[in-house]
């Protein structure tokens, strides 16, 4: 019995434990359905009127993904002090994420002097890897 748990015999129509009805019919075609029952075995409709959502669960997709690095940007960092060198990193980030958001990328990060920029995330686009490919080829010509 879904209300007090008690274990009935199959032909049973009311729970012997508390009284609660074990069945009930079915709104769209009439069939007798169990209490606990989420369709309707007969016609498969949602039994609560709502179609239940689908379960969420882990999806695969397809991404297209761009990383750059700063060559040489460790040892530039040896010979400039702190501020000079952050300045010259962040200067690099901007024409990275100003580059990269021209052509409607997703996701952006930013590892050190490292970046990755990810296009299909959240959404798939048909366009995504033509889009990565035309941002890598305005950053080397930015560059």
């Amino acid at each position: 019995c879904a209300s007090c748990g008690t274990t009935n015999e199959s032909d049973a129509r009311f729970c012997e434990g508390c009284g609660s009805a074990l069945e009930r019919k079915c709104g769209t075609c009439g069939i007798a359905v169990s209490a606990t029952a989420r369709f309707c075995k007969g016609c498969g409709s949602p039994l609560d009127g709502e179609a239940l959502p689908a379960a969420e669960g882990p999806t695969r997709k397809i991404v297209t993904v761009l990383f750059a690095d700063l060559a040489g940007s460790t040892a530039f960092e040896e010979i400039v002090d702190a501020e000079t060198a952050r300045e010259v990193i962040g200067r690099y980030h901007e024409l990275l994420r100003s580059t990269v958001e021209r052509h409607r990328v997703g996701v952006t990060k930013y590892i050190g002097d490292g970046f990755m920029a990810v296009w299909g995330v959240p959404e798939i686009g048909a366009d995504d890897a033509g889009r990565a490919v035309d941002a890598a080829v305005e950053l080397q010509e930015r560059f």
